[in-house]
């Protein structure tokens, strides 16, 4: 209304500026016009009034169909800022916004073409969160994701359950305040837990495999296996994931199993020991003279009693340490001697296959803080191993390496034998894990489990390196007494 208000006013100024030149035309011309006819004047006067009119009419009744198309399209623009994109713009033939009026048409339904996409794409999302959020809260193990600082951002009903709390009491929060694992890092007060926690670093060797959590209404304890996993596909911080699985039932299970193991073990051992010394006796001619064939039967006797009672006190001292009711009595050991003493125990048996055991360690190097009698063990089982599992006439080589910087040392011994398989290589320090069957020889399977026991016991690590057909070496780290 504003545009048409200043245009009438533009159009009547003209009208005045024209009419101000004829009317001094007619005045200053008075005189000229006095022998031409009035009547020629005033029809020219009339004329130019007639085109004044007539050019004003066409302009303000073109304006008035300018201004009334854009408001309809300035209408429609309007429903679309709100969002009603089912709107359109009148088109008529011929209109001078016809071309501006199809255009926005046109963009409109390109908008609204998006806007369906996009809800499509929403609905489906939607979907899929939903899905998902069903799945999470379904699964029976429990699932927890925490930040880099080890604090929790989210954990399913399952784990909740466990603790007795909701998602929210235990949102925000360390971790370790809930889950129990070994991995014997401070997650609270430590600064740069980012580097030290083995689920962040995801350090395979230190990463825990058992947790625990505790229900402090019910006073319930649950025992899991755990695995983490950093969550990938996602901007921003990094998140991790950890797994828990409840073993509860198994550890029971297990320990009924041990226990029954040992109680049986035990109530073997007794007449075990009884048999032994029978046979000694016999052996020394206690009950009478024996005859050849006799003394090497009963020697054989002995041998086999032996190789029993060895079998069930390595079942027992499995129990001990399974139980963790055992005291190491740990002493300053110079580890040269030690392993002197072991070949020497052994030496009977490599004569037999005309074997050698030699030891290569220094003499030089530092003494070692251990419980004597358990790291003997040690090495009685690992060498008996590879005396078992090499070819007669080989040689058996022990070596001790030692960095001046290390607060351990490390032993390698190392066989020619038939190898190891490489798929086998990370179940040969489990429970029962044995090659003794294969081989028609005796074994429990218990002798680098034990060992394994033994030696993280210690504080240190045992490994295994091996190529089949070629020979085996066991790696073991032992603390060096640092004020020798």
């Amino acid at each position: 209304m504003l545009f048409i208000i200043v245009l009438k006013r533009i159009i009547l100024k003209l009208i005045g500026l024209l009419m101000i030149p004829i009317v001094l035309f007619a005045y200053g011309s008075g005189y000229l016009i006095n022998d031409i006819n009035q009547q020629y004047f005033i029809l020219f006067f009339l004329t130019i009034i007639t085109i004044c009119m007539l050019v004003f009419t066409i302009i303000f009744t073109t304006s008035q169909k300018l201004v009334r198309s854009i408001h309809k399209i300035a209408k429609v623009v309007q429903h679309v800022t709100y969002g009603n994109l089912n709107k359109r713009v009148s088109i008529k033939k011929g209109e001078l916004t016809e071309e501006l009026a199809t255009n926005i048409n046109l963009m409109i339904n390109a908008l609204q073409e998006r806007e369906n996409g996009l809800r499509v794409c929403q609905k489906e999302s939607h979907e899929q969160k939903e899905h998902f959020e069903a799945i999470f809260n379904s699964i029976t193990d429990g699932i927890v994701t925490i930040s880099k600082n080890c604090k929790i951002i989210k954990a399913n009903p399952t784990f909740c359950i466990w603790l007795g709390l909701t998602d929210q009491d235990i949102k925000n929060k360390h971790l370790s305040e809930f889950l129990q694992c070994e991995c014997q890092i401070d997650c609270i007060n430590k600064t740069d837990i980012e580097q030290k926690c083995p689920f962040l670093t995801q350090n395979e060797r230190l990463c825990p495999t058992e947790a625990s959590v505790k229900n402090p209404h019910t006073n319930t304890k649950k025992f899991l296996s755990i695995s983490s996993s950093p969550i990938s596909g996602i901007k921003g911080e990094q998140t991790f994931v950890i797994v828990l699985r409840d073993i509860t039932e198994f550890k029971e299970m297990s320990k009924m199993r041990s226990d029954f193991i040992a109680t049986l073990s035990h109530d073997l051992r007794v007449p075990i020991l009884a048999e032994a010394n029978t046979l000694k006796f016999m052996q020394k001619g206690m009950f009478g003279s024996l005859s050849e064939k006799q003394a090497t039967a009963v020697s054989n006797l002995l041998d086999s009693n032996n190789d029993l009672l060895n079998q069930v006190n390595c079942l027992l001292d499995t129990y001990r340490y399974e139980s963790a009711n055992i005291e190491l009595n740990k002493e300053c050991i110079n580890l040269h001697k030690l392993i002197d003493e072991c070949i020497k125990d052994l030496t009977p048996l490599a004569d037999k296959n005309n074997q050698t055991i030699e030891n290569n360690a220094s003499r030089n190097i530092p003494s070692v803080y251990i419980d004597k009698s358990e790291i003997k063990r040690v090495f009685l089982n690992i060498i008996n191993n590879a005396i078992n599992y090499s070819p007669k006439a080989e040689k058996i080589i022990i070596e001790v390496e030692h960095k001046d910087s290390d607060d351990f040392v490390t032993v390698k011994i190392n066989d020619y034998g038939r190898g190891i398989p490489e798929d086998e290589l990370d179940q040969i320090f489990d429970r029962f894990f044995s090659k003794a069957k294969k081989f028609r020889k005796i074994g429990t399977g218990l002798g680098l489990y034990l060992s394994r026991q033994i030696i993280e016991k210690h504080d240190g690590e045992i490994s295994a390196q091996s190529t089949v057909g070629k020979g085996s070496t066991i790696f073991f780290t032992l603390k060096v007494n640092k004020h020798s």
